[in-house]
């Protein structure tokens, strides 16, 4: 299929989903979301409960760009792109709060907007595979626009052919000084009354609403003073919109608009601006300061996105920074100033300890470094050292201090959210099987390797095991008691046969090590997510199920490489008679020979990965930093942990899995299963023959196991390919956010991802905290308590 097809094929299937699921209003044979479908249904912003009608109609306004109520499907793919722009924080906010769609954001309580002209509806029928199509007929009603020519009727969707984009139509008659519409009479400016006024236009419905003729222009709205006038924290802390800060943005008169540039410069000073007017607000006596609760409630309510937790708790506690309590406005300048300079401060304090994050920097070494950047004041680094010595008081700080008072990332949204929301949401099951497939060989390839690696990590302590439990005590040909002791047994193989003998079988170990590891790691992550929790956590018994059952699968694999690799470690004990190799071994043995022992590997192997997969899941849970992300060094010291008591408690199995898969030699004690071979050692040896090698063994597993998944995790990070399944956890930070997300919706596709994320970031990154929900109506109790 070629690539302009599949586009097509991928558009239509999102517009049957557009019109089927989520577009509730057919007009002219066309679908159209409402605001209440596009915010509630689909993006599902509100949740439970009675939306609040005015924001879900300022919100869905935003995608709505024709301003007729309705969201036509090319809008909803319009806005699709708008989620993808890198500014795409900005853009939404500036659609928010240009209301009548001109790329313009006005304030002034008076004026009028420019009307578009838009096409009237085309006559469509709806042919036998659902598609629109143009009518035969030509359509007999609405007349032409002003100055054009009646037209004939293009494909649904498209300009007719024999038309032409309108120019600027210049209206010659003078607009009424009284409206003739239900609009409140302030709408209209009585200063533009005797102007005639250059538009375009388009002929819509609403038009109609501003009296009979056809064409009149609608009055606008105060776009920015309704906006903010709807916000919680205005609401709270009112602002003055008659300030000066207002009238060098929008003119004395507030008749200037702003372009997208300018709004995005306003959007950030209006939130210091506001901020200092609710300082002078609350400093009743004009002296100049305010309490300390005051300062506390100005912060959280209109700088929230700048606060940590931390710092959050620590505002009354560092207000003023003395015992008085009482906040200058020097020192609420100094503060704000701070919090915007966090990054500034990083890269000072890089000056000083380089790359490392423990350098405990002082106070005076600090000033003395920030003076090569002019924008951080003596003032500001006196507050970040107040802050850092109320975690703990020490006169110093490190980059863990800094991190702590950083502003959480929401500077960074709607990416960091949108991830952060992915990696705490279960994985995506609909996902395409052939995508799942190429997860799991990915996943198989870096097992495949990480198992090597890890193999031939502890490959000589594996071969010393190995002898330590196959020497018999007793029933030997002439009671042989080669070695000693673990130390003995790696003494006298490196001497007898050299270096290369503690690698003697090494080959079919690796060869076996990729299915086997693979295997191993695909049951267990497959088991666990069938019992993850929204949360992503999964019960404790649910990681011992999935354990073992990974455990058992890799007996498939485990057995037969098991078998060929002990009989080749053993076969260095005798240096006389035929050379003993893998091939040897696999003819001696036949296929079902291969598989001599298993039960006993059955009994090694689940108990085993059920004790080594919750340990190590929860152990790298505990070593996890502040920003939930875990180390090389920490993965490799969970991975260890974790082996010790796996491999020690199953080391009797592993003991009675060894005398069966070794051939005897002459005189040496045979067994016939696992209960005789396990009788006969305790009859002849004792109890202790059970636990041989158990030393070897915890120092073989444990470090094995801890190098085969660090190699593992960190392949996954340096060659990462994202299949939209979950990244390990502790792969990367989980980006800091006090918001909380929905579950990834799987109809959200493209940048519709990140719509949710970005409507919660222009949220807290700009402080447009919208009512979500209708106000509840007073009970009767309530009613007649306020009654007459």
């Amino acid at each position: 299929m070629l690539f302009g097809d599949r586009v097509v094929l991928v558009r239509s299937v999102v517009q049957s989903l557009y019109a089927k699921m989520y577009a509730s209003v057919e007009k002219n044979g066309e679908f159209f979301m409402s605001p209440n479908d596009f915010i509630t249904r689909y993006l599902g912003i509100v949740g439970a409960g009675v939306p609040n009608p005015n924001t879900v109609q300022l919100l869905g306004g935003v995608v709505d760009q024709t301003k007729d109520g309705l969201i036509s499907f090319q809008e909803f793919v319009a806005f699709e792109s708008v989620l993808c722009a890198p500014d795409a924080l900005f853009m939404v906010a500036f659609q928010l709060f240009d209301k009548t769609g001109e790329g313009e954001v006005t304030f002034a309580p008076c004026g009028f907007r420019k009307q578009r002209y838009v096409p009237p509806p085309v006559p469509t029928r709806r042919g036998s595979q659902g598609a629109v199509h143009a009518s035969p007929t030509p359509s007999t009603s609405s007349a032409a626009p002003i100055g054009q020519e009646p037209r004939s009727l293009g494909a649904a969707g498209e300009a007719p052919a024999d038309w032409r984009p309108p120019s600027e139509i210049t209206l010659r008659t003078p607009l009424p000084t009284q409206p003739s519409c239900s609009l409140s009479p302030d709408c209209f400016d009585p200063i533009h009354t005797p102007r005639t006024l250059t538009g375009t236009y388009r002929q819509r419905r609403e038009t109609e609403q501003c009296g009979p003729s056809r064409g009149a222009l609608l009055p606008t709205s105060e776009d920015v003073k309704q906006v903010f006038g709807q916000t919680t924290i205005h609401q709270h802390i009112p602002f003055n919109w008659n300030s000066e800060f207002v009238q060098l943005h929008f003119g004395k008169d507030g008749k200037r608009r702003l372009t997208y540039a300018e709004f995005t410069q306003f959007l950030l000073e209006i939130q210091l601006e506001h901020a200092k007017q609710a300082f002078v607000q609350r400093d009743n006596a004009q002296a100049g300061r305010v309490t300390a609760i005051d300062f506390r409630d100005i912060m959280v309510t209109i700088r929230p996105h700048m606060l940590t937790p931390f710092v959050e708790e620590c505002l009354v506690a560092a207000a003023g920074g003395t015992t008085s309590h009482q906040v200058s406005f020097s020192y609420f300048n100094g503060f704000n100033s701070l919090l915007n300079n966090m990054e500034l401060i990083r890269k000072i304090y890089s000056t000083l300890a380089g790359n490392r994050k423990d350098v405990e920097v002082t106070k005076e070494e600090f000033v003395l470094a920030a003076q090569k950047f002019g924008q951080v004041t003596p003032m500001e680094v006196d507050i970040l050292f107040q802050l850092a010595d109320l975690y703990e008081p020490r006169g110093r700080m490190t980059l863990a201090d800094i991190e702590r008072i950083a502003p959480l990332e929401e500077g960074t949204l709607p990416y960091n959210l949108a991830e952060a929301q992915r990696q705490k949401a279960p994985g995506d099951v609909s996902r395409p099987i052939l995508i799942q497939i190429a997860e799991s060989a990915y996943r198989f390839a870096l097992g495949s390797i990480a198992g090597a690696v890890g193999a031939t990590a502890v490959y000589p302590i594996d071969l010393v095991k190995t002898r330590m439990q196959n020497q018999r005590s007793t029933g030997s040909f002439v009671g042989e008691l080669m070695y000693k002791n673990s130390f003995d047994c790696f003494k006298k193989v490196l001497r007898y046969e050299g270096f290369f003998g503690l690698y003697r079988g090494l080959l079919p170990q690796l060869l076996g090590v990729a299915p086997e590891k693979a295997i191993k790691l695909t049951v267990n992550d497959f088991v666990r997510d069938k019992f993850m929790n929204k949360d992503r956590s999964v019960p404790l018994a649910a990681e011992i199920l999935a354990g073992g059952c990974a455990g058992g699968s890799q007996v498939i694999f485990t057995n037969p490489l098991e078998i060929v690799k002990i009989r080749l470690q053993v076969a260095g004990e005798i240096t006389t008679g035929p050379r003993v190799s893998a091939l040897s071994v696999l003819r001696d043995l036949g296929f079902f020979g291969l598989y001599k022992g298993a039960k006993a590997c059955f009994l090694r192997d689940i108990p085993f990965s059920a004790i080594y997969f919750p340990c190590y899941a929860h152990l790298k849970t505990a070593f996890a930093n502040e920003d939930g992300q875990v180390s090389p060094g920490s993965l490799l010291m969970a991975g260890s942990i974790a082996g010790m008591p796996a491999a020690s408690l199953v080391t009797p199995a592993d003991v009675i899995k060894t005398r069966l898969q070794v051939a005897a030699r002459a005189g040496q004690t045979t067994y016939s299963g696992v209960i005789d071979c396990f009788g006969k050692i305790l009859r002849e040896e004792g109890p202790k023959a059970l636990w041989k090698g158990a030393g070897a063994r915890v120092f073989r597993s444990s470090p094995q196991f801890g190098v085969t998944l660090v190699t593992y995790e960190l392949l996954q990070r340096w060659l990462y390919i994202d299949f939209g399944g979950v990244k390990p956890a502790g792969s990367e930070p989980v980006p800091k956010s006090r918001i909380t997300l929905p579950a990834p919706n799987p109809d959200h596709v493209g940048g519709y991802k990140l719509a949710v994320a970005t409507f919660a970031g222009i949220e807290n990154k700009f402080g447009l905290y919208l009512p979500r929900f209708r106000p509840s109506p007073p009970t009767s109790q309530a009613a007649a308590a306020i009654g007459p």
